[in-house]
């Protein structure tokens, strides 16, 4: 009975391994899927170079709080501040 509930181990031919390979090559040169949902920690991460350039252009942490507001994103100044 032991040996029926036991797991066989799978055997491949190097057809399985080439096709495999080949697969797995086409996925690394498709772009990584974006996920659906974001949370704010997330969008921050996303958009940081941009918020970087725009505090190096004299934007202030409020009026980049505006900014995602605007947008229809509700951030603090505080939580901003940390980039």
């Amino acid at each position: 009975m032991e040996d029926e509930t036991r797991r066989r181990a799978q055997v491949l031919s190097s057809l399985n391994i080439d096709e495999f390979r080949a697969f797995l090559k086409e996925k690394a040169n498709e772009p990584a899927p974006q996920p659906a949902l974001y949370r704010m920690g997330g969008i921050v991460r996303e958009v940081f170079p941009q918020l970087c350039l725009l505090r190096k252009r004299g934007y202030s942490l409020k009026m980049l709080v505006h900014l995602f507001e605007e947008n229809g994103l509700r951030i603090t100044a505080t939580a901003l501040s940390a980039t």
